[in-house]
């Protein structure tokens, strides 16, 4: 907050910077979130791939998009949401869901990273 001046503060981070998305959220600090790899993508049309689950590329989209809701909602909220909407809470922020989707700047997200990657 103390480093923060309006209309001169911009703030830059990775996919998991979510420290940076709630200054986001709670101050109005302009963000933008750079994904250096795809992993960090949700694609259902090239969707990444990851160390223990293969989305098969046989899959209909609707099945890929459940793949994703799934991993939202039984692994990555119940394992993140708590402290972090604790920590929302504290901040006067309501409680999210959905924090895969939820974590990107709603201003601008860039993808830094060759098409071959």
């Amino acid at each position: 907050r103390d480093l923060y001046t309006p209309g001169e503060t911009v703030l830059v981070t990775g996919s998991l910077g979510i420290a940076a998305r709630l200054a986001n959220e709670a101050l109005g600090v302009p963000l933008a979130t750079v994904n250096l790899q795809p992993v960090a993508l949700a694609s259902v049309v090239s969707p990444p791939l990851f160390p223990t689950v293969r989305m098969r590329s046989w899959w209909p989209h609707w099945l890929r998009r459940l793949a994703y809701a799934f991993g939202g909602r039984f692994v990555m909220d119940p394992r993140i949401g708590p402290p972090l909407n604790a920590f929302r809470q504290e901040l006067g922020l309501p409680p999210v869901r959905n924090i895969w989707f939820w974590k990107d700047s709603p201003q601008l997200v860039l993808n830094l990273f060759p098409e071959w990657y």
